[in-house]
């Protein structure tokens, strides 16, 4: 009976001295501000479908739309003949646009897909 007493006490004593958990908001508090101290440099990009609509102009805008973007690879939906013309003219300066204006999106190479 006194080693079980003498464990009891023992196991009391650790308890008191364990820190205190901290509350689930207070978690979540310090895991927002982690949250918006690391995601600042990506707020300051502009989006892809606006940094392609300032680097191409608004005619050429309007004649292509974005079809995906993997791995670096912008694809694009081009209306044909003058438009895809003149894109295929502009395709470094655009790429070089991008990579300013958006750089997060890492765009290395654009792909026209002629549009029917």
């Amino acid at each position: 009976m006194d080693d079980e007493l003498l464990l009891a006490k023992a196991n009391k004593a650790l308890k008191l001295k364990r820190p205190v958990p901290r509350k689930i908001t207070e978690i979540t508090n310090e895991l927002q501000r982690f949250i918006k101290k690391s995601a600042k440099p990506a707020r300051r990009n502009i989006s892809i479908p606006q940094a392609f609509n300032q680097a191409v102009g608004e005619t050429l805008a309007q004649n292509c739309r974005i079809e995906s973007i993997k791995g670096g690879i912008l694809k694009l939906r081009v209306s044909p003949g003058p438009y895809m013309y003149t894109l295929q003219m502009q395709l470094s300066e655009i790429i070089e646009k991008l990579q300013t204006q958006s750089p997060s999106s890492d765009i290395r190479e654009i792909k026209l897909l002629c549009s029917k």
